[in-house]
């Protein structure tokens, strides 16, 4: 049964229902904190990925049809810092961090891809990030995917062999990579308070956004290409245009880091903060974004829209308790 409740402060997001996973994800509810949990839907819609700061198994898919868990993959590591599944729904791509104990420059098999039909291992990446790649992305045709995390580089990999086929010296840590909408390019977040493009397969730097956010950085294509949304430096959300590089517009949206900007269509940006606050941003005549609506969860997670466009999910602790809220988005009233 959903228990339907509607939020005043949210205009056109209704409460529908509450997945919580404490026993699932091992987490004391103290632990919840201003953890950002990995979240992905698969491309129709039917499952959802959900990670987690916890030994393995650490990331969990379940059927959206009647909530039931599907598969426990063990994950990566310590936990799961980036979870995506591909365009056709085939492969899981998980991202995470050295497990205890290991030592090194560059820790083996932070980046794993699972069959999400049988839940085998199909292989592990010998990505060059660090002790722990936080970001795993694929392209929109499911051929490539992009990879990053603590240090040293971005990398591109043919999902088909596991081979790489691009590799981008990086100074800083990275927290979010996201191909554009041609696949052409990828747009990377650092940790240096910069947002870069780059082209694939050469790796050629195509574009600086600066300044920008440095912790929990996020940036990403307009589904037309034309504009870039990125985290910024004050707590807030800079759109920049894609071509010159220009800053138009800097959105006072929060009081916490910015952890994911979104755009949910070319018209509509949703963003969410350190201190559980989800933003909604709607495009105005005059072409620049207003602040609409915002929903404190009182917790800092994850968040995903749905394929359909119909649902939101985000990653919560209500009454202390960690887990997922999932609400429905009202067209009539975006």
């Amino acid at each position: 049964m959903l228990a339907v409740l509607s939020f005043a402060a949210f205009s056109g997001f209704l409460f529908l229902n509450s997945l919580y996973l404490q026993e699932a994800r091992g987490l004391h509810a103290s632990a919840a904190g201003l953890m950002t949990l990995p979240i992905a839907y698969s491309r129709d819609g039917a499952f959802l990925a959900i990670g987690n700061e916890a030994n393995a198994p650490n990331v969990h898919v379940y059927r959206m049809s009647d909530g039931s868990l599907v598969h426990a993959f063990d994950g990566v590591g310590d936990r799961a810092m980036s979870v995506a599944f591909s365009p056709d729904g085939a492969i899981l791509a998980v991202a995470g961090e050295t497990p205890a104990g290991v030592v090194g420059v560059n820790a083996p098999d932070l980046v794993k891809l699972y069959d999400s039909n049988s839940g085998s291992e199909l292989r592990s990446l010998p990505v060059s990030s660090g002790n722990y790649a936080d970001s795993v992305a694929f392209s929109s045709d499911g051929a490539l995917l992009a990879t990053a995390g603590a240090s040293n580089n971005v990398e591109v990999w043919r999902v088909s062999d596991g081979m790489r086929v691009t590799q981008i010296p990086y100074v800083a840590s990275v927290h979010n990579v996201h191909f554009g909408p041609t696949d052409s390019e990828i747009i990377v977040g650092g940790y240096d308070a910069r947002a870069t493009v780059w082209s694939v397969p050469d790796g050629k730097k195509l574009l600086e956004l600066a300044p920008t956010t440095d912790e929990m950085s996020d940036a990403a294509f307009s589904p037309d290409g034309s504009q870039i949304a990125t985290t910024g430096p004050d707590n807030d959300v800079q759109i920049w245009d894609a071509s010159s590089g220009k800053l138009l517009q800097r959105i006072a949206s929060h009081q916490a880091y910015v952890s994911h900007v979104i755009w949910f269509d070319q018209n509509h940006l949703i963003s969410d903060d350190w201190s559980g606050v989800i933003i909604w941003m709607k495009r105005q005549p005059s072409g620049d974004f207003a602040v609409t609506a915002n929903l404190p969860l009182n917790a800092g997670g994850g968040i995903a829209v749905s394929p359909d466009r119909r649902v939101l999910a985000a990653a919560t602790a209500q009454s202390g308790t960690p887990g997922f809220e999932f609400f429905a988005i009202d067209a009539a009233q975006l």
